[in-house]
Order: C-alpha cells, then structure tokens, then sequence
C-alpha cells in the first residue's frame, strides 16, 4: 500500500471513530475506486454501510475483504456479527469459530458463539431472546 494511501486510511479512520460516517465513507469509495482490492478499505466500508443499517451492502464489502485477507480475524468478526444480526446463525457461528482458531484469546468471537448457542437452545424451547 503506497503512503497516500495508508494516509487517506489513517484520515478516514479517525474521522470514522469520531463518528463522521460520511466522511470516511467517501476517503473509503475513493481509495477503492484506485484499488478495488484493498482489503482494509472495504472492511472498514462494511462497517459503515453495517451501521447505516445497509446490511446487504455490509456483507458484500466485508466478504470481499475476508476473500483478499482471510487472515485477519476481525474481518471474520464483524461478519459473524452482521450474519448474527440478520438471522444467518450458521453462517455466524462457522465466522466465530474461524475467528477462534485464528485468535484463540478473542474473547468477542466465544462471547458470540455463546450468544448464538443461547439463542438457538431457545428456539428450541420456543422461547425469545
């Protein structure tokens, strides 16, 4: 990754966690307009268009990423959350267990495989969670 990339990245992510969403949103677009391929540009995307309630458009961007970098265990988390969300507890589940393996101290991926566990003994007990 050249400089002014990594630059427009550290820009949009600070602008990001101060919550200037569309902001970082744009630095993002514009970075993967340049380079369709960067991982980290279309996670962090993902976790945008995931806040803004775009979950299709969160999960395209997020497995694109995952598809570039496989080894990077928050990819898989924040997929596995997303999948959570939209009732995809399979898919939820295999993402958290893949972020176990790579992270063994992850602790959001077991708390997640637990949540998962709990909802689906309720569904079998007919109960809400």
């Amino acid at each position: 990754m050249n400089e002014t990339t990594l630059s427009q990245l550290k820009e949009a992510i600070d602008r990001q966690i101060a919550g200037d969403l569309p902001f970082a949103g744009q630095v993002y677009l514009k970075v993967l307009e340049e380079d369709a391929d960067n991982a980290d540009a279309n996670h962090l995307l993902g976790l945008i268009r995931g806040e803004q309630d775009r979950d299709p458009e969160a999960i395209t961007l997020i497995e694109k990423a995952i598809g570039l970098n496989d080894e990077a265990s928050a990819f898989h988390n924040k997929i596995a959350g997303i999948y959570r969300r939209v009732g995809r507890l399979e898919e939820a589940e295999a993402e958290f267990r893949r972020v176990s393996s790579l992270k063994s101290h992850y602790g959001e991926a077991y708390q997640g495989l637990a949540e998962k566990e709990t909802e689906r003994l309720l569904s079998v007990c007919d109960l809400k969670f």
